[in-house]
């Protein structure tokens, strides 16, 4: 009985082993001499060590040596039918089921069969044998599951004999789908593109880790979630197929490479190698400005690192002109040398006399590789075609490689099988752009080299056509080094059309180039025509070349790019601009319409599309905002937000009808503003987010600004945008403040088109009368202090904070008391910087109405903060930098500076009366730091 104790703690012991993560164990153990003698055919359900095993039809022999084994103990299973059935295995799965066993004849076998839990029996290897001897067989289970059993069934007609037999824990696999990425890059800043792989795993008994090397991030999510490591967690032991994304972080320069780990406990490491580089993001190109007949000034965005710019100006989109040429190498005097023509070869005999035109270069010599390298094509140079011929000497079972040189890299163009050229024969081979293989692209170097098996290739007639690039970069702009993100490009040809590219370095490390920006410097004449003022059936511009008005042709369907319009202009044909630039002028379309296929900068009250007529401006408009500087009488812009892709066209009218579009003539009596957008998509518009700007001179019929929402004409009335409370609030004193006396009202959900007004609700004045309302910084707090000359005891105050002046959010109500006049808040968490306050008066009808907008800036640990306002400006701005030393000025886009004042601790205020409608640099400098941003007047 000892010795039957002893097995069962043995194997109790292995079966519980895998449960504390012991990897590859063995888990079961069992020679049977312990069990108990059954002398004839029998079953039982509860038998050896801790009656965890099984048997059907066997006979149990514990001390019995059969024929051919040596060794005592086993189990006979019975021809056909004899079963012997393992314990459960709880936990750790089983990897190999090991037995040892020998038949009683020839063609016997059995089958291992499994199952989980109270599931059916399946098969998982049938093993056919005739060994009559003790024999060791190892059938791979490679199974995880939890409650898994294990069972040897003897289907065949000769007797089984079951020795020693044994299982071990199933051992940990991980599987990636590749070793290696492409090389990753990116700018600075930047995450780069995603790459992805794929891992499993299987018979885990932990967690699988994954850990990328420095300068990398990794996610099962290709959008987000990215970090250094990860962990995943298996299901009963294997990990299924999972998506690994890979990208780098950009968050420094330099070149980052390393090995992607995945480990797991008891498994062999699997690695995927990654490799990239960190360069200074490209500089996103602006379009010009400042375009005159013979210069322009060309603008980019900075970039984070640098300081200096390379700038190109090319008369050319490729910055290169193109020559095409080609080389011909016929041998016709090789007689077997190393070096001929420029060429270089290993391995060859003297030459073939046959050939296409003899002689030939003839491969091999000695061994079986031979290699010769064409000459390099000339600087600058890439290949376009090659072109060759092949001679059969016997070549059977052999290959010819053609390579190409890319920026460093050997690279495949073909292999050429001795099958594909005749015995004892010749044939020519062709490879360019549209040939199959392709030739790739940027190849400067050829190299052939013959993998001989028997016989030999003989190599004539090799042609290769290549293009040559010719700089086309004009005299000081191939590469400007330039300190600034704008410089003003001049010595320019009048009407004709110039690119400008740029990238960033430090000194040692450069930027890709970024996007090119074509440019045509014309100055284009104020309503300069025939007599009419505007322009002949012929024309659609004029421009100045420095003598004299030139006509420029323009058909309706060509594209105009990157045009600035510097005076007044009229146009008489649909015309279609790539960008448009405003600056200081009014462009009226008449009857015509504008089309602008990228953007529009600038826009102001004295400069914008004027539709006087039928003509509109359309545009593209997506799911960010588009701005239509559009107006008629007055400057009326509109910003349209899509949530799908369709072109909207837009035209302003000065006056609100009836019928929407006039046909009565008869106008609106109700509060309205005074003008109708006419708004329409190409195609049918999907959940339109509307912006309406306004001037407060454009209200009538008693418009309340406190209550306002955006009109619709639904071609039988006009019908309100309102929100559940019955109006839409839009802010201080009722619109978005957007200047002195200009507001806008903003509506979200619009899919009905054309036209819209602005409306506003008539209702009576509020109880509540507010005399003065004052913000102060307090160090690290802000004090909000105002006064009332009456109110009831059911009205509220609602305070409100932006940090840019326009979105405001509510941070207290206070009640109001009768018996107070005087009311104060502190701000114990302002914003660091210009922080902008209001104060929403609510009665008890529900009207409200809203206070002017103070502003209090504070500055925590005496941190420099730049902000203005207003901006565009209006007739003074307030620079607020929280110091009280240094210097702000504003220049204009060359550099120039216009104005300069100390800098106060509250607030600098600059007169801006005499500045010129356009867009300036406003800087503050103190000691060696610089802040900068654009100021709009």
């Amino acid at each position: 009985m000892a010795k039957n104790y002893s097995k069962f703690f043995y194997t109790l012991i292995v079966l519980l082993l895998p449960i504390f993560g012991m990897a590859q164990s063995t888990i079961i153990s069992e020679n049977f001499q312990g069990w108990t003698s059954v002398g004839s055919y029998s079953s039982s359900t509860a038998a050896g060590p801790g009656n965890a095993w099984a048997y059907t039809n066997c006979i149990i022999a514990p001390g019995g040596v059969s024929s051919g084994v040596g060794s005592a103990g086993y189990v006979q299973a019975q021809a056909s039918g004899g079963i012997l059935t393992l314990p459960v295995v709880a936990n750790g799965g089983v990897g190999t089921l090991n037995i040892n066993a020998r038949v009683s004849g020839t063609s016997g076998g059995f089958v291992v069969e499994k199952k989980i839990g109270s599931g059916s029996w399946t098969s998982v290897q049938t093993v056919t044998t005739s060994a009559t001897s003790g024999t060791a067989f190892s059938v791979p289970v490679n199974d995880n599951s939890a409650s898994l059993q294990l069972r040897i069934n003897n289907n065949t007609s000769r007797a089984l004999y079951i020795h020693d037999v044994s299982a071990t824990s199933s051992a940990p696999v991980i599987t990636v789908s590749t070793t290696s990425l492409a090389a990753f890059s990116t700018g600075l800043g930047a995450s780069s593109a995603t790459q992805s792989y794929t891992v499993s795993a299987i018979n885990m008994t932990a967690n699988l880790s994954i850990t990328a090397p420095a300068g990398f991030t990794i996610s099962t999510s290709s959008t987000s979630n990215f970090g250094s490591t990860l962990s995943l967690t298996p299901t009963s032991g294997n990990l299924a197929t999972t998506t690994i994304y890979v990208r780098m972080t950009g968050a420094a320069i330099g070149s980052f490479n390393g090995n992607i780990v995945h480990a797991t406990t008891g498994a062999t490491s699997a690695n995927v190698a990654v490799t990239g580089a960190v360069a200074y993001a490209a500089p996103v190109v602006k379009v010009a400005s400042n375009i005159g007949a013979t210069s322009f000034s060309a603008n980019w965005s900075p970039v984070t690192g640098v300081t200096s710019y390379l700038l190109d100006v090319s008369t050319n989109a490729q910055f290169a002109t193109t020559t095409s040429s080609s080389i011909t190498e016929g041998f016709d005097t090789y007689t077997g040398s190393a070096l001929y023509n420029g060429w270089v070869f290993d391995n060859t005999i003297s030459n073939y006399t046959s050939g296409a035109s003899p002689n030939s270069v003839k491969f091999l010599n000695s061994g079986t590789v031979g290699t010769g390298y064409a000459p390099a094509l000339p600087a600058n140079s890439t290949a376009t075609e090659l072109k060759f011929t092949l001679a059969n000497n016997g070549s059977s079972g052999s290959s010819f490689l053609v390579e190409g040189l890319v920026n460093g890299t050997w690279t495949t163009v073909a292999t050429v099988l001795s099958a594909a050229v005749p015995t004892s024969g010749t044939a020519t081979f062709t490879y360019n752009a549209t040939t199959s293989p392709a030739l790739p692209a940027g190849i400067t170097q050829f190299r052939f080299t013959y993998n001989k098996n028997t016989g030999n290739f003989g190599l004539d007639d090799v042609m290769t056509k290549y293009n040559t690039a010719v700089s086309s970069m004009i005299s000081g702009y191939n590469g400007l080094q330039v300190n600034d993100t704008t410089a003003t490009v001049s010595g320019l040809t009048t009407g004709t059309p110039y690119y400008y590219r740029v990238r960033a370095t430090d000194g040692t490390i450069t930027s890709p180039n970024s996007a090119t920006i074509k440019v045509t410097p014309l100055v284009f004449n104020k309503y300069h025509s025939i007599a009419s003022g505007d322009f002949d059936d012929t024309y659609n511009w004029q421009g100045w070349d420095g003598a004299q008005w030139i006509n420029y042709p323009l058909p309706p369907h060509d594209v105009l790019d990157s045009i600035a319009i510097d005076h007044n202009i009229k146009v008489k044909n649909d015309i279609t601009v790539k960008n448009l630039a405003l600056s200081n002028n009014v462009l009226s379309l008449g009857d015509n319409n504008l089309t602008v296929t990228n953007q529009i900068t600038g826009g102001s009250a004295s400069s914008y599309v004027k539709t006087d007529g039928n003509g509109t401006l359309k545009m593209s408009v997506g799911n960010t905002p588009v701005f239509f500087p559009v107006g008629n009488g007055s400057y009326n812009p509109a910003t349209l937000t899509n949530a799908g892709y369709d072109n909207f066209s837009i035209k302003v009218g000065d006056v609100v009808y009836e019928d929407g579009h006039g046909a009565s003539s008869t106008t609106v009596t109700n509060p309205v503003v005074n003008h109708t957008w006419y708004i329409t998509p190409d195609g049918a518009g999907n959940n339109v987010t509307m912006t309406l700007q306004w001037n407060a001179a454009d209200e009538i019929n008693d418009f309340n600004r406190n209550h306002t929402y955006i009109r619709h004409y639904n071609g039988t009335a006009w019908e309100d945008y309102l929100t559940a409370s019955g109006y839409t609030e839009v802010t201080v004193p009722g619109g978005h403040f957007v200047s002195n006396n200009v507001y806008d009202v903003i509506q979200a959900n619009i899919s009905n088109f054309s036209p819209f007004t602005v409306g506003a609700a008539h209702v009576a004045p509020l109880a509540i009368t507010l005399t003065d309302i004052n913000a102060v910084n307090k160090g690290n707090a802000n004090l909000i202090s105002w006064k009332t000359a009456s109110a009831d005891a059911s009205d509220i105050f609602t305070l409100e904070r932006s940090q840019n002046g326009k979105d405001f959010v509510a941070i207290t109500s206070l009640p109001v008391q009768k018996s107070i006049s005087d009311y104060q808040y502190t701000d114990t968490k302002p914003f660091n910087g210009v922080n902008y306050y209001r104060l929403k008066m609510t009665d008890k009808t529900l009207q409200a109405s809203y206070s002017k907008v103070v502003i209090a800036n504070t500055v925590v640990d005496n941190a420099a903060s730049l902000n203005v306002y207003p901006n565009p400006a209006t007739d003074n701005v307030t620079v607020y930098t929280g110091k009280s030393a240094g210097t702000i000025t504003i220049a204009d886009l060359n550099g120039k500076i216009l104005k300069a004042a100390a800098a106060n601790t509250e607030a600098t205020t600059i007169n801006t009366n005499d500045l010129a409608k356009g867009v300036y640099i406003l800087r503050y400098t103190e000691g060696t730091s610089t802040q900068q941003t654009k100021l709009v007047k």
